[in-house]
């Protein structure tokens, strides 16, 4: 009932992506390409597809030979306009996501800006020289034209067999995969078989001829908040109850590893990009306090680590032992994707 109540919505929307899609496509709205090489990492639905860790791969596979900077929109930050981050920064002004780029790799250019044309531009002119700009969840700014399409979608959730909003997540039509030089199938169970793998690559075949690939999430350190070197084993949390706290778009994988590892787990969950405050820490104190157990702490996710760390609600969380889950991404056929990134921007860097 539901998606007969709103397919009239989807339709009007889906014309809406589609004439756009069309004056981009014939040139009467301009796209605009650069000297540089640029790729973008985005999705065709409205999140969850795990961006970020792909993000953090491709600076971990690039930033040693080139000088790298990432461009998002910032989304969720007090801030407006083109910002380059600094070390006095909180995701108020730069955004959850942006700001873990920049704890993490403090030798690259981490940038935001809500209009990505403008603020490559503005990168170019403060920055002049950095060689390389990875986009950020760009996917539908079509203002860019980048050099390199990565399309990202779950094994969840493929772009597939979603429908377009209202009805369903879709941000634009299945057909718009046809932009895209590189698809990636993520978070993919470990036991999903390679017939089922494969079969779901030929139904990704109809949208587009890119290369397709698979990725899985691959759960690493279990770092205080705190403090960082402080890491928390899996044998220690297997005898742990654990408060999962979260506020992004899809934290069931997470959920499902820590119901793997810990003795039981007790879950708060918030929407997307979350802006933790007072009301929020002490919700979080009170369920903390009333579980009943003496072993126990508070796992949250590394994009709202970034949110936790905000001053304002530093002093209240201090008293609290919040370890955050720190993530990385496996591709299979990692040597053929690999070399598909490098061939191109080495390409691509002998334009300028």
């Amino acid at each position: 009932m539901r998606l007969v109540l709103l397919f009239p919505f989807t339709i009007l929307y889906s014309i809406i992506c589609r004439i756009r899609n069309l004056l981009y496509d014939l040139g009467l709205i301009r796209s605009n390409s650069y000297k540089l090489p640029v790729i973008s990492i985005g999705n065709l639905s409205t999140g969850g597809t795990g961006k970020s860790p792909h993000t953090e791969y491709l600076i971990s596979l690039l930033s040693a030979q080139h000088k790298v900077c990432t461009l998002s929109r910032g989304y969720g930050r007090k801030s407006s306009g083109f910002r380059i981050a600094n070390a006095q920064d909180t995701f108020a002004e730069l955004g959850d996501e942006p700001l873990q780029y920049y704890r993490k790799f403090p030798d690259i250019t981490v940038a935001v800006d809500e209009k990505r044309a403008r603020g490559i531009l503005e990168i170019l002119k403060s920055r002049p020289e950095t060689s390389l700009v990875i986009l950020d969840d760009a996917y539908q700014h079509r203002s860019v034209k980048p050099g390199f399409n990565i399309l990202i979608s779950t094994w969840q959730d493929p772009f597939t067999r979603d429908y377009i909003l209202p009805s369903g997540n879709l941000r634009e039509p299945r057909k718009s995969a046809n932009r895209a030089d590189a698809i990636i199938i993520s978070k993919v169970d470990k036991e999903v078989s390679a017939q089922h793998k494969e079969l779901l690559k030929a139904d990704i075949k109809r949208y587009s001829d890119a290369p397709v690939f698979c990725s899985r999430i691959i759960y690493t350190d279990l770092r205080s908040l705190s403090d960082r070197e402080k890491i928390v084993g899996s044998q220690e949390l297997s005898k742990m109850h654990v408060l999962l706290l979260s506020g992004i778009a899809n934290a069931d994988p997470l959920l499902k590893h820590i119901k793997t590892i810990s003795k039981s787990v007790t879950e708060l969950k918030y929407g997307d990009h979350k802006h933790y405050g007072k009301s929020e820490i002490a919700e979080l104190h009170q369920i903390f306090n009333n579980i009943d157990d003496t072993n126990k702490l508070i796992v949250t996710t590394e994009k709202d680590a970034m949110r936790l760390l905000h001053p304002a609600i530093l002093s209240d969380i201090r008293s609290l032992p919040i370890y955050f889950q720190e993530i990385k991404i496996e591709i299979e056929n990692k040597t053929q994707f690999d070399k598909m990134i490098v061939d191109y921007v080495k390409k691509a860097s002998g334009n300028r």
